[in-house]
């Protein structure tokens, strides 16, 4: 039955600083905090895209629309002034299309815009902008506090936090690694392709938590490395 070729530990990503698994705990933790922070962050997300409220998208429009209509008189009057010589017929004969467009907002009646905000058919009952962003608020407050006890979930420094998002985890480049591994072989094996009963008591441990156990190939015929008989003090031992 073809195996696995071992693989040395110097080629093991990061093998010599994580030997000793003391780093799971925290991986683990890590990792629920992320997708804790990711569910967060997709509710602020939701809470963007909720619709407006029609009297507070009427009050926001209507504040806009005497703004341009102020804008509209001053401009107009501007216009004016420039052709003092003309009779008022002829004022509005300079009135073509590029300067509406150039000078001149938009001309709508009031009840045109009340009327387009009455035909979207905007759900009631939704929270007010003022609650939406209290919410919001809150959410970054979470947000901020599980950053920080995701931080303290690498002590030694294996990752980097970028916009709250883990980066550069040599933690999760080991467990990457370890995972191709065992989805090439039909029994579990450690970091090395060896035979997991060759890795150690907190390998073994290591290897069930992170729940590598769960990639196991049963579709090949590739077994792991059975290591190889070396003689010690106590007489021949597998490694």
């Amino acid at each position: 039955m073809p195996c696995l070729d071992a693989i040395p530990k110097t080629s093991v990503p990061y093998y010599a600083s994580l030997w000793n698994y003391e780093w799971v705990d925290d991986l683990l933790e890590s990792e629920r905090l992320a997708l804790q922070i990711a569910k967060l962050k997709r509710d602020i997300s939701q809470i963007k895209k909720l619709p407006p409220i029609k009297d507070e998208l009427l009050e926001a429009l209507k504040k806009d629309f005497e703004g341009q209509r102020q804008r509209r008189i001053e401009r107009f009057a501007k216009f004016i002034r420039s052709k003092p010589n003309d009779r008022p017929r002829r004022s509005f004969d300079g009135l073509k299309y590029d300067h509406l467009k150039d000078k001149f907002p938009l001309f709508f009646e009031w009840e045109e815009i009340v009327a387009a905000v009455e035909s979207l058919g905007l759900e009631e009952g939704l929270p007010s902008e003022e609650e939406r962003m209290e919410e919001i608020d809150r959410i970054n407050g979470e947000i901020a506090k599980l950053e920080a006890k995701l931080i303290k979930c690498c002590p030694g420094g294996y990752h980097l936090l970028q916009n709250g998002e883990i980066t550069n985890d040599s933690r999760r480049d080991f467990v990457k690694h370890w995972c191709a591994i065992q989805r090439k072989c039909n029994a579990p094996c450690g970091p090395t392709g060896r035979v997991l009963a060759l890795s150690s008591e907190a390998e073994q441990q290591a290897y069930y938590r992170l729940e590598i156990n769960k990639l196991v190939n049963r579709q090949t015929d590739r077994s792991p490395h059975p290591g190889v008989l070396c003689h010690t003090s106590t007489g021949l031992e597998r490694r």
